[in-house]
């Protein structure tokens, strides 16, 4: 007889949580507080970041913008309040601001945070059809076009433009061809 598989209760990962807290909030090492928090927590776990104004009390929730893992979680979001993560491409193009923002630690046992990451992705997947809501925070493919605009605006040069344009007609009529009658 062929036992049911239950999914991953992920909540049973999180050794325990903290509140939403602002980002301009977060520590780096340099931070006497870092040492402390680090003794009292850990360093393994998952990170949520959301606009204030979308605070919630689920670990699920269509508004949480960015969810991210680290072995070193607090310099991973120090790395988002100083400008060095991914996010912060999402949060300049939107006008957050630090303080705008808030983050919450989700810390797990030393090699458990992969495993957690990957079943709140894929609970908010199931839900709601994306892992996080600011898709093109991520680094990976959903970021691509965030990344590229921004590199856009960087160009001051009307020729360099007018080529780059050309390029993406090119791109698009190859698309087109390739796609017309599929």
């Amino acid at each position: 007889m062929n036992e049911m598989i239950k999914p991953l209760d992920f909540t049973k990962l999180i050794k325990t949580k903290t509140d939403w807290q602002p980002l301009v909030d977060a520590v780096g090492r340099a931070n006497k507080r870092y040492t402390d928090l680090v003794e009292q927590y850990g360093a393994h776990g998952v990170y949520q970041i959301i606009h204030k104004n979308n605070l919630t009390n689920n670990l699920i929730d269509a508004n949480i913008g960015y969810i991210g893992k680290s072995t070193n979680i607090f310099d991973r979001v120090y790395s988002i309040k100083i400008g060095k993560h991914n996010c912060c491409n999402y949060m300049r193009h939107n006008n957050y601001g630090r303080e705008d923002v808030c983050v919450r630690y989700l810390f797990t046992e030393i090699g458990s945070e992969g495993t957690l990451e990957d079943a709140i992705h894929a609970e908010m997947t199931k839900q709601f059809g994306y892992r996080f809501a600011w898709r093109e925070a991520s680094a990976g493919n959903d970021g691509a076009m965030l990344r590229i605009y921004e590199a856009i605006d960087k160009i001051e040069n009307l020729e360099d433009l007018k080529n780059l344009s050309k390029h993406i007609d090119d791109k698009a009529i190859l698309l087109f061809m390739d796609t017309w009658k599929g």
